[in-house]
């Protein structure tokens, strides 16, 4: 008995001293496991950060990527166009190398974020930009895209430099961070501030937004005039009027060559300056006004003074029951269309007349169909239809539009000569404006159709409706 106890206690013995051994060797494959994890960590946080710069050094352009490193204490060292990262939990370096392009010099630390940037053939690779008064190595570091290159520090340019979007009219600064400021030129600029938005300023409706919020929203339903994004601007039913790329003539109206006829290819004048005279898109005081009338009457649902067909517009372009881009700007080109026709919103009745601009057939009144046909394409053009989407076209000795709508895969005949009540049928050519008319014996013009972008041929019949 005293034989089996004592071998019971030396098994036993015998158990323990495994189990401590095995404990011990697990704790050290647990460690090498952790040290391995922690060299993982820091080279994948390089391994990632290379593969961003690979992307952004084959980006034809300027570009501009976020990556949010696992790591929250490290440093990032960028010296001779090497990216060395340090790992201040684990001691643990990692790093890689480009050849080419150069990138920029930096060193920080601890960010939740990175941005990589291709600008101007050159990679930056930073949590943020530069304040004025910041230290700096290069001008693409700072906010304002200047380093002194004798204080070393981040400063206003005294030029407006290229990141630093021109924005005329823009309210005036003189100091940085605020909305706008004017360089030695003269030039209105916009800064180059925000910290979390490297990619730049963009100018909208006269203002400087930042890129994660490019528009600017002058009357929304809550809150203050400010920059939005594009879901708030929806929601907040913004809608920009008129920027200044709306068309190649913004700014460019008047009546500088007209002679008393209407060419749809005039024979003494490059077609622009023509396209410029006759189509005044968004043109000021005249076409503006009436442009912010169509958007706000759709936008606010025939709130306000709005024509009399307004609920009608509504109707027939779905706004009344759904709320979307595509139903609004089918509004808008119905609003303008129904108040050239029998609404008789702006223009009135019928009278042979020379052509004019836009703006003095609007303030005439009293036009004939190619005097309709211009000022309808004019404020389809002024509310946001683009330069395919709207023209001017002719048939035998009479003239009219052809416009494509939204989420329509053809043109839609459109006649308003005269304030005809039939001017649109979906899916269809005008029922009953010019009695027995052949719309689709379109292309009596050369060019065949034109607007403020210049003259074009014309589609096929298989590309409207009703042809």
């Amino acid at each position: 008995m005293k034989s089996a106890a004592g071998t019971e206690v030396i098994l036993t013995i015998g158990i323990i001293i495994a189990v401590a051994i095995s404990l011990v060797q697990l704790k050290g494959v647990f460690y090498g496991q952790q040290q391995i994890s922690q060299e993982e960590v820091v080279v994948s946080f390089a391994r990632d950060l290379e593969e961003i710069v690979g992307k952004a050094i084959g980006t034809t352009g300027d570009a501009s990527f976020v990556y949010y490193p696992s790591i929250k204490k490290y440093s990032v060292d960028i010296s001779n166009n090497t990216i060395s990262i340090f790992d201040k939990t684990s001691g643990k370096n990692a790093s890689f190398s480009k050849s080419a392009p150069e990138i920029v010099e930096n060193y920080f630390e601890d960010s939740s974020k990175i941005f990589i940037i291709s600008k101007e053939g050159k990679i930056i690779i930073t949590p943020r930009c530069h304040e004025n008064g910041e230290q700096c190595k290069n001008d693409l570091i700072c906010c304002s895209g200047y380093c002194n290159v004798t204080s070393k520090k981040c400063n206003i340019p005294p030029v407006c430099p290229a990141q630093w979007m021109k924005c005329l009219g823009a309210p005036q600064s003189n100091v940085p961070g605020g909305n706008s400021w004017i360089d030695i030129n003269g030039t209105t600029c916009c800064p180059f501030n925000d910290n979390d938005d490297i990619s730049g300023p963009v100018c909208s409706s006269k203002h400087c937004c930042p890129t994660s919020k490019p528009k600017w929203c002058d009357k929304p339903q809550t809150g203050s005039p400010r920059c939005v994004d594009n879901t708030e601007f929806i929601n907040e039913k913004c809608e920009e009027i008129c920027p200044s790329t709306i068309s190649q003539c913004f700014n460019k109206w008047h009546w500088n060559h007209y002679d008393g006829t209407f060419y749809m290819n005039p024979p003494a004048c490059n077609p622009t300056c023509y396209v410029c005279d006759f189509f005044e898109t968004c043109q000021s005081p005249v076409v503006q006004p009436i442009a912010k009338e169509i958007i706000e009457c759709c936008n606010n649902k025939c709130a306000g003074n709005c024509h009399s067909l307004c609920n009608k517009a509504l109707s027939d372009s779905g706004l009344s029951s759904t709320d979307t881009p595509e139903t609004r700007k089918k509004c808008y080109g119905l609003y303008a269309i129904y108040g050239q026709g029998a609404a008789a919103r702006w223009m009135q009745g019928y009278m042979i007349h020379w052509e004019a601009p836009a703006s003095i057939m609007l303030s005439g009144q009293t036009w004939m169909c190619t005097g309709y046909s211009v000022v309808t394409t004019t404020l389809l053009r002024s509310v946001g239809y683009g330069k395919d989407e709207v023209y001017s076209i002719c048939g035998p000795g009479h003239a009219y539009n052809i416009v494509k709508f939204p989420g329509d895969t053809k043109f839609t005949i459109v006649d308003t000569v005269g304030n005809c009540p039939g001017n649109y049928k979906p899916g269809g050519t005008p029922p009953a404006c010019v009695g027995g008319y052949p719309y689709c014996s379109y292309g009596g013009c050369s060019p065949c159709m034109m607007n403020d972008e210049g003259g074009t041929s014309c589609p096929p019949h298989s590309e409207v409706y009703g042809c």
